[in-house]
């Protein structure tokens, strides 16, 4: 196909400690069915696992352009529960989103029906859209790096992604 490839997930904590093995059934789209070889994995649960997600706007790979107010959105999740989203633009926070609907300079917490089917096992995978609306006449013209760090209500905090924004407020 043009975009080969497969995302899929599990919830360790539905499982055992321990050694397991993951094994993976392909059908094509004439009916032929193969297997995958297996992969041999070891869970722990006691170890807490980092939020992860991904940037939606800015897009990867392209250097956007702004002015005025300008949308950083995306989605997070967590095995647990996210607390906070940090936004830093150069290494400096300048919104912040916490929970789902507690005040903040950010919103999270909106539908991602996307994340659900990709993640059903994770709690609040429906709701794990995020968005910031960074005011960027505060910033001077050029180039800037636009992050999103993620913690979890453990404290596990994890940067998903950076991306390059010029800024042109002119």
């Amino acid at each position: 196909t043009r975009d080969p490839g497969f995302l899929s997930a599990f919830l360790a904590r539905n499982f055992a400690n321990g050694p397991h093995t993951v094994s993976l059934r392909v059908t094509q789209s004439d009916g032929n069915v193969f297997n995958l070889n297996p992969i041999n994995i070891v869970i722990d649960n006691t170890i807490n696992q980092a939020p992860f997600g991904y940037i939606d706007i800015p897009h990867e790979g392209v250097v956007e352009g702004a002015n005025g107010s300008f949308p950083v959105t995306g989605w997070t999740i967590d095995d647990e529960d996210v607390d906070h989203i940090d936004f830093p633009v150069d290494g400096q926070i300048v919104a912040g989103a916490v929970g789902r609907g507690m005040p903040s300079s950010a919103v999270y917490g909106s539908p991602r029906p996307d994340i659900r089917a990709a993640f059903p096992d994770v709690t609040n995978s429906l709701f794990s859209g995020f968005i910031a609306n960074i005011d960027t006449t505060r910033l001077h013209n050029g180039m800037h790096v636009f992050s999103v760090r993620v913690t979890d209500n453990r404290g596990l905090s994890r940067t998903i992604g950076t991306r390059q924004v010029q800024v042109i407020n002119n």
